[in-house]
């Protein structure tokens, strides 16, 4: 019989140490996930800082923008373009390469201008909002 409690204590003692073990390890993996998680957000919103554009001149068939921040403005075709025309009324969006091209076409380089060619024969735009790819957006006027 005290052969029998000292074998039941010593599987208590193992049993003990594996469960510990494997939350610990559980506990690791969640916060080293987590850490990761935070490390992608700080990068992402970084670069959201860096990142400016201002409309200097819009017309019925053209947009003029300035990247006056730190970061290259790419991915066009995840950019959107909102436009309100005189008088009021709905935001209209207009896509990349269907409604819109830009010059120089491959990115914007900080302090570099771009002209946005529309493809719509919209009238003068009231209101313009462009939003580049990671959500930082420019209006006019």
């Amino acid at each position: 019989m005290g052969f029998a409690s000292i074998i039941a204590t010593a599987l208590g003692i193992i049993l003990l140490i594996v469960t510990a073990y494997v939350l610990v390890s559980g506990v690791l993996v969640a916060s080293e996930t987590v850490v990761e998680a935070q490390k992608d957000m700080t990068a992402i919103q970084v670069k959201m800082l860096g990142t400016s554009l201002e409309i200097t001149e819009a017309t019925n068939a053209s947009i003029t923008v300035n990247n006056n921040g730190n970061e290259p403005i790419r991915d066009f075709e995840d950019m959107d373009i909102y436009i309100r025309l005189t008088g009021g009324g709905a935001w209209t969006l207009y896509r990349y390469s269907t409604d819109w091209s830009i010059i120089p076409g491959n990115q914007l380089d900080p302090g570099e201008e771009a002209v946005i060619s529309l493809s719509t024969g919209a009238t003068s735009p009231w209101n313009v909002k462009i939003v580049t790819p990671n959500g930082v957006p420019a209006c006019w006027p």
